[in-house]
């Protein structure tokens, strides 16, 4: 398993598209992602990796309770509570609907994201089977 985080800070919204820059902070746990980040690139190339953080940027802008104008009014605030706990099985759902992510479990590879709360930042975690090609060993 492999878990790369959201960037930016706090409850970050957005996976790192490129991975040369992803916009983590400097922060204590800043390079263990950058590790997880170059970890992932044994099982996805740079190209797969736009594509799939990309699809998975625009489920979570499309489904964000922030990005809903109703979810700041006050007579609605138990609906936007139930809204936020299913958000998630959303953006996973249209992820799963991505090309790169059947590219991607062909070679053993599953793919899906936690959302971020106050105290993780959430990001995608591939989950890597034991006889899933390193992409190395696929170009030779």
């Amino acid at each position: 398993m492999i878990y790369v985080h959201n960037a930016g800070k706090h409850n970050a919204t957005s996976v790192p598209v490129d991975r040369r820059k992803p916009g983590y902070w400097t922060s204590f746990f800043a390079e263990e992602r950058r590790q997880a980040l170059a970890s992932s690139a044994q099982f996805v190339s740079d190209e797969e990796w736009r594509e799939l953080a990309e699809g998975i940027n625009a489920a979570i802008k499309a489904y964000h309770p922030f990005n809903k104008p109703y979810f700041f009014a006050p007579c609605c605030w138990p609906c936007c509570c139930v809204y936020s706990c299913q958000y998630p099985g959303w953006v996973n759902g249209d992820i799963a609907k991505l090309p790169v992510v059947h590219r991607l479990a062909s070679r053993g590879i599953g793919v899906s994201w936690i959302n971020g709360t106050k105290f993780e930042p959430g990001g995608v975690v591939l989950h890597v089977a034991a006889n899933a090609p390193i992409l190395q060993a696929m170009q030779r």
